[in-house]
């Protein structure tokens, strides 16, 4: 078999199958006045995001100011603490997980130090432990939908959480000012502005107009270049994108098919279930019958 060479960044990538011990919403993180967390030792990685709240955090030696928007980065055998101000009230949203899946992986969280072998595999040490979020409804619908899956059990639910914390990992290494955007081709620049669009507006109206705009280049060019990167023309890309969304509601959730079609901004329920059935093959109400019975299988 002939050797096939690849960069270095898949090769660090190859063994990356993230699973997630802990999500938690905690916007009762300072509830009682200032409030100070530490731990000298997780044992896993945890991001530790601020939707709201000021205060002080400190990663080993270093020390950040806290403030809406800001994400922490623990890796495995870091200590970390940090101090919350009694108002802004603060709220957090924390998440704990292994980059790849190993046998203690599945010991309650928290654990004993004692019971983890510290992991090998951590985030590149170029990720900064502090990372302001730019685009903060994208990490918190990632976050949320995470949330709203985490204790799904089966084969489709564990492949849908590593492939939304592998979504995650992702923004957060496009949000790293260390990593510096303007290297980018300025084509596939043009591409990732026009996607940071279409995922940041997934419940609004998105025209091809408005697209086009963002992306920073003449309509040609960007439809040539983003089906080129893509596989589909950025309209058929949004659409896509949309039922996505929507398959993910109608497999967690009761609801119903209209609030969905208006929560995705489609001018009726007849549009959404033709365009739903045209990418899926199937209306969205037996969409939702096939996947409510391969839950719990």
């Amino acid at each position: 078999m002939p050797h096939y060479k690849t960069t270095t960044a898949k090769r660090e990538l190859i063994n990356w199958s993230p699973y997630i011990r802990l999500i938690h919403d905690y916007p009762e993180v300072g509830v009682i006045g200032i409030k100070t967390i530490s731990h000298p030792n997780t044992g896993d990685h945890a991001f530790h995001y601020f939707f709201s709240g000021r205060g002080k955090y400190q990663l080993n030696n270093d020390i950040w100011e806290i403030a809406p928007g800001s994400l922490f980065i623990v890796r495995p055998g870091q200590p970390f603490s940090f101090t919350l101000d009694a108002a802004p009230a603060p709220h957090m949203l924390n998440i704990h997980f292994d980059l790849f899946e190993q046998p203690e992986s599945f010991f309650p969280h928290p654990y004993p130090v004692k019971e983890r072998k510290i992991d090998p595999v951590r985030l590149p040490e170029t990720i900064p432990g502090k990372t302001i979020i730019k685009n903060r409804k994208a990490y918190e619908n990632i976050f949320f939908e995470l949330h709203s899956i985490f204790l799904m059990q089966g084969l489709r639910w564990e492949l849908k959480k590593k492939s939304l914390m592998l979504e995650l990992i992702a923004l957060v290494i496009e949000n790293n000012d260390d990593i510096k955007k303007n290297s980018l081709p300025n084509h596939h620049l043009a591409v990732k502005k026009a996607l940071d669009h279409i995922y940041a507006n997934l419940e609004e109206k998105i025209c091809l107009q408005d697209i086009v705009k963002k992306s920073g280049i003449c309509r040609a060019l960007l439809v040539r270049l983003f089906k080129q990167e893509c596989g589909l023309t950025p309209m058929k890309f949004v659409y896509k994108a949309k039922i996505e969304k929507a398959k993910n509601i109608l497999s967690s959730g009761g609801m119903p098919i209209k609030e969905i079609a208006d929560l995705l901004s489609f001018a009726d329920i007849y549009h959404f279930s033709r365009v739903f059935k045209d990418i899926t093959g199937t209306p969205p109400g037996t969409y939702r019958n096939l996947t409510s019975r391969q839950t719990d299988k």
